[in-house]
């Protein structure tokens, strides 16, 4: 492989200032912008289709105004179930130094690592962004910086880098060689001659590379006082005032060069799923299977809104009367007769309508000389009346929808076991369900810890804390499951006689559940299961050992006891002069402390035993 140097820096920095991107640019830029506007529902008019054979701008104008869409809803359903991944409850972490003073070198970089965005840790960051990025702009990076003062670093931090910012970067085996981050801006230059003041565009660019970093801050060339010509190479730019300056494609810039004593890019990109449009050379979002579902949704959606806002309202047909004004203003059409004023009696319309609850419509009942000529009643009916739409469309409309909705969380998860409506007929259906979500997961779960650990290492070596190896790892199977679910496994469990391994599994799964934020609680817990007898054996199996005499007394004792016998050790641990916990205590001390509690309680039993029996014979 071809060592990545400076003239290869300066080469490649040489095409991105002039313009040029990495070859899949554009798509990974689309692609970002896609799943913004489906994450959030914003500007979700950029993938509003216009029906051109029958839908005017004005119309489709009118149909984005309407349209609410529900896909940032669906997206967060989606997303929800990954910011689980972070807190799985068995994850393997460990650091490991393989020089002296491990403990204070850990503990200095757990406080390093503790403000690493803002007031929040690294495990903090890593569980509430990293989630949001690999579904929003899957080809950023993230790049581990840190604030230099007094030549020694004061805090390590990362710096996020959109798709539309890293405008080149080269993968050799799966390993990043180098990337390129860079920005623009404005400025206003005023022209010394015409004393005009023009619109600049600056631009800044960042190489990342394992041997070293490399800045190009443009500046106006005017601001220089010394002329600068274009050379081939970083070690003949131009130094001036503890600067160094080098000219590009006839622009200038301020270069900063800085050694990596790293030996690897501080970066890593977020992304974890290959897209297959670019080779694998670029990554997709994990709901990218979802996405033409999602969008027939977004259309869908529209629709239905355009349905209910135009044409699902009652219509109300009504007979009216024509307006005659008064005697001294006979109505015409809705003027006063042979003027052009308006009439007061109906407003302008010619008509006679209600237009409150307080009024009504009074029809004069005929004559008795009418009805002698054949006049009748007039059909109150007829006068007024409601029409509703038809409801069958709109409820196919809306049932569509729904149905897109599930089925866009399927695509990801290839299972229904997040949808509430789902009930599995057989347990085996239900495992298959957990195991397909467990198959969606566990991919992000591995980008998770190569993050976390080249997080870790990097922040480590600008630390200059040495050498060490660092270790993340999550489980297979997340243990994604609910207390509730568990507890009505270990009933299952229970009700079937299952082997007592797999009951003690579950009874440890649902420790870890409720215990999760009390590491005191749960380290309580755990260090009871190291002592208790009769490990491994079912109720019914102890029963028959202690009724067949088949165990010590000591063992019987102390299953018997077991709570008590903490309980007084807990107590008198508190007591001492210089409180200990007992859960503190090395296993050998706590295995003693048992021993000695149980020996006290079989003596004062065996006490009261012979006196119950001295007293029975004096009686």
């Amino acid at each position: 492989m071809t060592t990545f140097n400076k003239s290869n820096a300066l080469k490649v920095l040489n095409a991105t200032l002039k313009g040029e991107r990495h070859k899949y640019y554009d798509r990974t830029i689309e692609l970002a912008k896609k799943y913004l506007a489906l994450n959030t529902g914003e500007d979700i008019e950029l993938l509003l289709r216009q029906f051109d054979l029958r839908e005017s701008p004005e119309l489709f104008k009118q149909r984005t105004a309407i349209t609410k869409s529900i896909v940032g809803a669906v997206s967060e359903k989606i997303m929800n179930p990954f910011y689980k991944v972070a807190r799985s409850t068995n994850v393997t972490k460990e650091i490991i130094y393989t020089e002296d003073k491990t403990k204070e070198k850990i503990l200095n970089l757990n406080e390093k690592l503790g403000v690493f965005y803002g007031d929040e840790s690294m495990n903090d960051y890593l569980e509430s962004q990293l989630v949001s990025l690999s579904f929003i702009d899957p080809n950023s990076f993230i790049v581990i910086e840190r604030e230099i003062i007094d030549n020694k670093t004061s805090e390590v931090y990362p710096f996020e880098v959109p798709s539309q910012n890293a405008y080149d970067y080269r993968y050799t085996n799966n390993k990043l060689d180098y990337l390129i981050v860079g920005h623009s801006w404005t400025e206003i230059s005023k022209n010394k001659e015409s004393k005009d003041d023009t619109i600049i565009e600056l631009e800044k660019q960042t190489l990342y590379s394992s041997e070293f970093t490399v800045v190009l801050n443009q500046i106006q060339k005017e601001d220089l006082s010394f002329d600068l010509e274009l050379i081939g190479s970083f070690d003949n730019a131009s130094k001036s005032a503890n600067e160094t300056y080098i000219m590009i494609n006839d622009k200038a810039y301020i270069v900063w060069i800085v050694d990596n004593e790293c030996k690897e890019v501080p970066a890593i990109s977020v992304g974890y799923k290959r897209d297959p449009i670019t080779r694998n050379k670029t990554f997709v979002s994990p709901m990218h299977k979802a996405m033409p579902r999602m969008e027939k949704s977004i259309k869908s959606d529209s629709e239905l809104d355009l349905t209910i806002s135009l044409h699902t309202f009652p219509q109300k047909l009504q007979a009216v009367q024509r307006c005659v004004g008064t005697t001294n203003t006979p109505c015409e059409n809705g003027k006063v007769r042979f003027t052009e004023k308006v009439c007061q009696v109906c407003k302008g319309t010619g008509e006679i309508t209600m237009t409150s609850s307080q009024e009504m419509i009074t029809v004069p009942m005929p004559t008795a000389d009418e009805r002698r000529k054949g006049a009748e009643l007039i059909d109150l009916e007829k006068l007024l009346t409601y029409k509703t739409p038809p409801i069958d469309l709109i409820k196919f409309q809306d049932e569509y929808t729904r149905r897109l909705e599930k089925d866009a969380v399927k695509d990801v998860f290839s299972s229904d076991a997040f949808e509430k409506s789902q009930v599995s007929t057989t347990a085996t259906e239900k495992i298959l369900d957990m195991d397909s979500i467990y198959d969606t997961l566990y991919p992000f779960g591995k980008k998770y810890s190569a993050i976390y650990k080249k997080i870790v290492r990097v922040s480590a070596c600008y630390l200059s804390s040495g050498e060490l190896t660092v270790r993340h790892s999550f489980p297979k199977d997340l243990k994604l499951k609910s207390t509730s679910q568990l507890i009505e496994e270990l009933k299952m469990a229970e009700d079937s006689n299952a082997p007592q391994f797999f009951k003690t599994q579950l009874s440890n799964d649902i420790a870890q559940k409720i215990w999760h934020d009390d590491k005191q609680a749960l380290n309580k817990y755990k260090i009871k299961q190291q002592h208790i007898p009769f490990h491994g054996k079912s109720k019914d199996e102890i029963s028959q050992i202690i009724n067949a005499g088949l165990s010590t007394k000591e063992n019987i004792t102390l299953f018997i006891e077991f709570e008590n016998i903490f309980k007084q050790l807990e107590d008198e641990a508190i007591e001492q002069e210089t409180p200990i916990s007992f859960y503190e205590l090395p296993y050998k001390q706590r295995v003693e402390l048992i021993s000695n509690k149980v020996k006290e309680i079989i003596q004062i039993k065996s006490n009261e035993s012979t006196a119950f029996l001295d007293f029975a014979e004096e009686e």
